[in-house]
């Protein structure tokens, strides 16, 4: 495995996550789902060329404050197509553990209308889990 650094020069969302660091990778059930999956795909004048490549595993997400660019390492297999400039980069959640909705004993939401007009709000619906009993 090699890792691949993007250096970007806009925000990432912040969505994006690294592996978690308490994941055990020495198990054999190391590939758990704990990832977030680095994705590209060519673009040549404005348009996509080829099928959409999986590039890696995000293993670290970081900021670089005195130039302003953000940095996402990706693990990725020794014969894996690397992104060029111009490409477009994207992540995708690990289905495998991101499946449920809001999980515990105890949610709040808080929703905020900042508009100074009236507005009307049509439902609000959740799917909870209870994580333990």
């Amino acid at each position: 495995m090699a890792i691949v650094k993007l250096v970007l020069p806009k925000p990432v969302n912040t969505s994006l996550q690294a592996k978690a660091s308490d994941v055990n990778t020495s198990t054999s059930n190391a590939d758990n789902g704990a990832w977030d999956i680095m994705y590209f795909a060519r673009i040549e004048n404005d348009k996509q060329v080829g099928d959409i490549q999986r590039l890696g595993k995000c293993v670290s997400v970081e900021t670089t404050l005195e130039s302003d660019n953000y940095t996402v390492e990706v693990e990725v297999d020794d014969t894996a197509q690397t992104p060029v400039g111009g490409d477009f980069i994207f992540f995708g959640k690990e289905n495998k553990v991101n499946i449920s909705g809001i999980r515990g004993y105890f949610a709040e939401v808080e929703m905020r209308n900042d508009s100074t007009d009236q507005a009307k709000l049509f439902s609000v619906g959740s799917e909870m889990t209870q994580s333990s009993k």
